[in-house]
């Protein structure tokens, strides 16, 4: 008689919870279930996380979104973690990029200064498909300072001064002190190969030469560049999405693009 009214009462139980489900707005009551006793309050299905494709390795605490006393503040560190989304996986595009780090900056500061970050990042993405009038050349330093000033000016039309500075600054203090030691280290004009092959005795001989001091030029700064990669590959706080992102930034700057490309393949990259 005991066991027969624990039962009823069970039942009971249960259809009462089935009407309080059915009775929820927004749910449909052909598709409530009662929980399975074998895993009781668990999902079958785990979430899917939004932009997992296309978010960074690591850890990455807020102050890398360059928030500082609660305010947006241009410091490198937004372009060092604007850059760890970047370069773009297969298959995923700027548009993901943009939805995973306002999925994670609104998760870390708020709605608030997640929308200065975007802002930022919005001026940050233009300037990665800006078409360049004078495009790094590493065979070619007579046009590095027409590369530098163009560069100084189209970052700061883009992202204004303060984070041009801030994003740029370092780097391009250095480029302008590898082309103020290129000048020292050549106190007569440069001359261009044309005019070399015109005034000298001999174009076949001289063509020889070049063609040597080429191949040595470029064995040095592939030893360089393999050198920075080995520096990157053993810095342990950097993920692999960090590392790819230096050492392409160094490409850019020390080799043209063909040379770049060769480089890549040579050192190898993924």
């Amino acid at each position: 008689m005991v066991k027969r009214t624990l039962l009823v009462l069970a039942i009971a139980a249960g259809l009462i919870w089935w009407y309080e489900q059915a009775q929820a707005p927004g749910v449909d009551a052909a598709k409530v279930t009662a929980p399975s006793s074998a895993s009781p309050g668990l999902d079958a299905t785990p979430p899917v996380v939004k932009g997992s494709a296309v978010r960074p390795a690591g850890g990455w605490s807020p102050k890398a979104w360059s928030v500082i006393g609660g305010k947006l503040t241009p410091t490198r560190a937004l372009r060092d973690r604007f850059d760890s989304y970047l370069p773009l996986g297969k298959g995923v595009t700027m548009v993901e990029v943009r939805a995973t780090i306002e999925q994670d900056a609104e998760a870390d500061l708020g709605q608030a200064n997640a929308a200065q970050v975007l802002a930022i990042w919005d001026r940050y993405a233009r300037l990665q498909n800006n078409d360049w009038q004078h495009p790094f050349n590493a065979t070619e330093p007579k046009g590095w300072q027409a590369t530098l000033n163009e560069q100084h000016q189209v970052r700061r039309q883009l992202l204004g001064a303060e984070w041009a500075e801030a994003f740029f600054g370092d780097d391009e203090a250095a480029f302008q002190r590898r082309i103020a030691n290129l000048v020292a280290a050549r106190p007569v004009a440069p001359q261009t190969m044309d005019s070399v092959l015109a005034s000298a005795p001999s174009s076949a001989g001289v063509a020889s030469a070049a063609s040597s001091a080429s191949r040595d030029d470029w064995r040095a700064r592939a030893d360089k560049a393999r050198l920075e990669w080995t520096h990157l590959t053993q810095d342990a706080s950097l993920d692999e999405g960090q590392r790819l992102i230096r050492i392409r930034q160094y490409l850019q700057q020390n080799f043209n693009g063909p040379d770049a490309a060769r480089m890549e393949r040579e050192l190898p990259l993924p």
